[in-house]
């Protein structure tokens, strides 16, 4: 056509040429048109065939769905209880969430307990008997467990211990107040109440252990019990019934009477470890016979070790017959 347009003596003119030119335009843009047309055909069934799967798969997931929760209303589950770690709805979790919302509100009274129970734990040491001592004890645990509660953030490592510490000392509070209580006693324990221990501050329940950490010794008139130069039979002994006679060289010395004791000035000064031998003889005086309740140096130091209210009663008890023995000795003196 452009020949044609510029070739000398052709026959078509120009406006000819005009209209094929644009015949030719509108035919390549029909052309354009309908492959722009198949370019978004295709992808177009794609993505509705794409849907259609989706909404099968939609369904079945429903239905699957309704299914179970069909089962589950039918057969409860028993839901698990919380651990006591876990984050949400535990103890510790609970107790830390409390602690923080008590520090925001009452610093001050935080502030005075844990003054508190510093103070507490200062005071005890100065106790003199046991159980107060570890009711102190008691009482300063658990103001330190409230004051490290309420701080923010809680400290939690100090109250774990704290526990602890409450659950050790209450059982032995548990035991001293067991051992403390009034009880009813009989036979040799009542006896050795009654001749001996009974002003000695140490409980019934103390002189019953006591007498079962013991043994019995029944002497008849006469019998001896120690003998003079023997080996040291490192044992004291109460007098429940009757009266023991002391003699030295075959001199008597004097009678010990119900309710007094031998062998504790040994006790008291562990001779038996130096001196292993004895130095008087000690016998079932008068015509009764004698009863005794009698423990060995290691197994009364043994029981007593556990148990501070009863050595203390029996250390009280053994320097008061010895002063009473010596006060005698210089009443003889003093007449002789």
């Amino acid at each position: 056509f452009f020949l044609a347009a510029f070739w000398p003596g052709s026959s078509i003119d120009k406006a000819r040429l005009i209209s094929m030119r644009a015949l030719l335009q509108r035919t390549r843009r029909a052309q354009t048109v309908a492959h722009r047309c198949r370019s978004v055909t295709g992808p177009s069934r794609a993505l509705a065939a794409t849907q259609r799967r989706t909404t099968l798969r939609s369904a079945i997931l429903r239905r699957t769905a309704a299914l179970r929760r069909t089962s589950t209303d039918a057969t409860p589950k028993k839901e698990k209880p919380p651990s006591f770690h876990s984050e949400k709805g535990g103890v510790v979790e609970n107790m830390k969430t409390s602690a923080t919302r008590n520090a925001e509100t009452l610093p001050a009274l935080n502030d005075l307990v844990g003054l508190a129970g510093f103070g507490l734990i200062t005071v005890q040491w100065l106790m003199d008997d046991v159980l107060v001592l570890r009711s102190f004890g008691l009482a300063s645990c658990a103001s330190m467990i409230i004051f490290n509660l309420c701080r923010k953030p809680p400290v939690m490592l100090p109250v774990y211990f704290n526990v602890l510490f409450i659950a050790v000392n209450g059982y032995f509070v548990a035991r001293i107040m067991d051992e403390r209580r009034d009880i009813e006693l009989c036979g040799d324990a009542a006896a050795l109440w009654d001749t001996a221990l009974s002003d000695s501050g140490l409980p019934r329940k103390g002189v019953q252990l006591l007498v079962e950490a013991g043994d019995l010794v029944l002497l008849q008139p006469g019998e001896i019990r120690s003998r003079e130069g023997a080996p040291r039979r490192n044992r004291v002994a109460i007098i429940l019934e009757g009266s023991v006679s002391v003699d030295l060289s075959g001199e008597h010395l004097a009678d010990i009477p119900v309710g007094d004791c031998v062998g504790e000035f040994g006790y008291v000064n562990k001779r038996g470890i130096d001196d292993p031998v004895e130095h008087v003889s000690t016998s079932c005086g008068g015509s009764a016979a004698c009863r005794l309740i009698s423990w060995d140096y290691e197994e009364l130091d043994a029981h007593v070790a556990s148990r501070p209210d009863a050595k203390r009663a029996l250390e009280h008890f053994f320097a008061k017959k010895l002063l009473e023995k010596l006060e005698h000795m210089n009443e003889m003196h003093v007449h002789d």
